[in-house]
């Protein structure tokens, strides 16, 4: 019998954890670096679970006679909206002062929020709201993919053999 404790979803995130503290002290000139990522992993994990007690993860998941694959764009963006815009507000004062601009940026356009969202899951570029926003789309594109990133792990994880999902797409096609 397999021990569920070693796969358990908490289990992935306190290993995260886990090795960013054996990171910084093994690597003191990435501290700063490894200080972001850790904060990011504590926003990122109430959202994996967020997702796996959700509904509408299967709203993700097709099977076409190969491995299942997820379907980022049949996410619910407009559920998913309030807390893009909660994880955009929380970005940890250890982000480059790069990051926190553009989140700053995103904080007082809220209505570009749901359209960087929107975008993202659909696997357009953001160009267009980097435009809006005067913003490097590069540096645009964290945020949505640093939401989206433990949503998708929770979708994958949820999936009928989720060892052996074959991809994660953006959109439908």
């Amino acid at each position: 019998m397999r021990r569920r404790s070693d796969t358990s979803a908490g289990a992935v995130w306190t290993l995260r954890r886990r090795r960013v503290e054996r990171l910084r002290e093994e690597h003191p000139p990435a501290a700063e670096l490894l200080e972001f990522y850790g904060d990011l992993l504590a926003l990122q994990e109430p959202l994996h679970r967020k997702a796996l007690g959700s509904r509408w993860l299967e709203t993700v998941e097709t099977s076409d006679g190969r491995a299942p694959r997820l379907r980022l764009g049949r996410l619910p963006a407009r559920r998913l909206a309030r807390a893009f815009s909660r994880f955009v507000r929380d970005v940890p004062s250890s982000a480059t002062d790069l990051l926190r601009g553009v989140a700053a940026r995103l904080d007082a356009a809220p209505e570009m929020r749901p359209k960087l969202l929107d975008a993202a899951l659909a696997g357009r570029g953001v160009d267009e709201v980097a435009a809006e926003l005067d913003c490097d789309p590069a540096v645009l594109e964290f945020f949505p993919r640093a939401f989206v990133q433990p949503i998708a792990e929770a979708a994958a994880s949820r999936s009928a053999g989720a060892s052996a999902v074959g991809a994660v797409e953006p959109a439908d096609g």
